[in-house]
């Protein structure tokens, strides 16, 4: 019986983190990084820019209305 069982655990822990270190892995895995999260930002741009369309013209639509409606009162 081992007096330290864990050992084999720490062997498996250090060579999957050296696999997961290596130069070709990490360039790889950057750039993927990178093409996700500008695909993101693409799709976050798109998606404020007409979110803030819409809501710059219900604001002017709103104002306008009630501008509009005050001397009526």
């Amino acid at each position: 019986m081992e007096l330290y069982p864990s050992t084999d655990n720490d062997n498996l822990i250090l060579k999957t983190t050296a696999v997961n270190f290596d130069p070709s892995h990490r360039v790889s895995a950057i750039s993927g990084g990178c093409q996700s999260i500008s695909m993101y930002l693409q799709v976050a741009h798109l998606w404020f820019m007409f979110h803030g369309i819409i809501s710059v013209a219900f604001i002017l639509v709103f104002f306008f209305f009630f501008f509009l409606r005050l001397p009526l009162f």
